[in-house]
């Protein structure tokens, strides 16, 4: 048993998860609040766009966002060793987007195949049924409301090249989460934050100003899409 297997069973033994039956009120409020895009447009569509197409992934205009043609422009050149994105999604609550061939975990496998089975790929969630372990996937039990959480994570899978957040999309946990782990960021690592509402896109670009070594680097939302990201990297801290 690694040592990842064997934090997910103490988390299990001490009941540091949800079940996705739990999770039925937040489900309502994100089925609410996450008004899928219902003008599809015309895009380009990158070899991310594909992935994201094979494995049901919302962040293609094909299912939901229109992220992965703008993550191609940001990414396509990137070779992270260690990436992790925090929010691995369950079925029950993606089907609504994805539709009913989601499987648990599908963003970690397109980014699994988009770098090449290159990079080794960690994801985290609340959810018991989100956990599984595949080639270069390893997931983690953690809730990203609790900064304690989170540094134990880390102490496990080290510092990353890649961090996105698709978590629990509540702005309070964005930022808790934001401040409490860019310090595991690599130099020249790249930190996504997604499902922002639109209006709110500006004023999360000047999270830039409490690291000196911060600089936002893209921000987007689609005329079509309620939601945008917000990309930032680590830089030189003489900005």
């Amino acid at each position: 048993m690694t040592d990842i297997e064997e934090y997910n069973e103490k988390m299990k033994r001490e009941k540091k998860y949800v079940s996705h039956t739990e999770m039925t009120d937040y489900n309502k409020l994100r089925v609410m609040n996450d008004v899928p895009c219902l003008n599809k447009v015309d895009y380009e569509r990158t070899p991310l766009c594909e992935l994201a197409i094979e494995y049901h992934v919302d962040k293609c205009p094909e299912n939901y966002h229109y992220y992965t043609p703008e993550y191609y422009k940001i990414l396509k050149d990137f070779k992270p060793n260690k990436m992790l994105e925090i929010g691995i999604g369950y079925h029950e609550m993606m089907k609504n987007y994805a539709g009913q061939e989601y499987q648990a975990g599908a963003s970690l496998r397109m980014w699994r195949d988009f770098f090449n089975n290159e990079t080794q790929i960690y994801g985290c969630d609340i959810v018991e049924e989100c956990i599984f372990k595949e080639d270069n996937i390893e997931t983690i039990i953690c809730n990203q409301s609790k900064p304690v959480e989170l540094e134990d994570m880390f102490k496990l899978i080290g510092n990353q090249d890649l961090i996105i957040d698709d978590g629990s999309h509540i702005n309070q946990h964005q930022f808790l989460t934001f401040i409490t782990i860019w310090k595991y960021l690599n130099s020249g690592g790249i930190y996504i934050i997604e499902d922002l509402d639109k209006r709110i896109l500006e004023g999360i670009k000047t999270w830039e100003d409490l690291f000196d070594d911060a600089t936002c680097i893209a921000h987007y939302s689609h005329e079509e899409d309620i939601q945008g990201f917000v990309c930032f990297q680590k830089t030189s801290s003489e900005r």
